[in-house]
């Protein structure tokens, strides 16, 4: 059983789960077709529990590349944001006309709720950021200890 706790919240998963959780939330990511910023009741499972998959795979790495790549994967997780919806958001290229935007059409709605979305996407990423260098510094400690 691995637990990983970073902040408040922590999570727990057997390592039959890291398998399982890593392979559904990698196919996920996997799918060309998906919107960028997309609801996060599509993920596999809660945040929490894939970022503990994730950090067990990032020790677990045998190769700096490996590590690279579930490093990228933990960041991607800023993208699933709450109440964004089955449909996600941007998916392809956006198009909106002038008179859209000036007459505050559905479209400049949707632009305004992505904004909301994309902001909190960036601001979501930063704490990933921080847990992979605290990540890194103790398993600095751990291979030179």
């Amino acid at each position: 059983m691995w637990t990983f706790r970073m902040g408040k919240k922590s999570s727990k998963v057997t390592e039959d789960e890291v398998e399982e959780i890593l392979k559904a939330y990698g196919d996920l990511l996997c799918d060309e077709e998906a919107a960028v910023i997309r609801d996060e009741s599509c993920l596999p499972t809660t945040k929490e529990r894939i970022k503990t998959a994730l950090v067990v795979a990032i020790a677990a790495a045998r190769t700096n590349d490996e590590r690279q790549c579930y490093r990228m994967w933990y960041l991607f997780l800023a993208n699933f944001q709450p109440d964004v919806g089955p449909r996600g958001f941007m998916k392809g290229e956006l198009k909106l006309e002038l008179e859209d935007i000036v007459q505050r059409s559905p479209a400049y709605q949707e632009l305004v709720q992505a904004s909301a979305w994309l902001k909190k996407m960036e601001e979501e990423a930063q704490y990933p950021k921080r847990e992979l260098e605290v990540l890194e510094q103790k398993l600095s400690r751990l291979s030179s200890g």
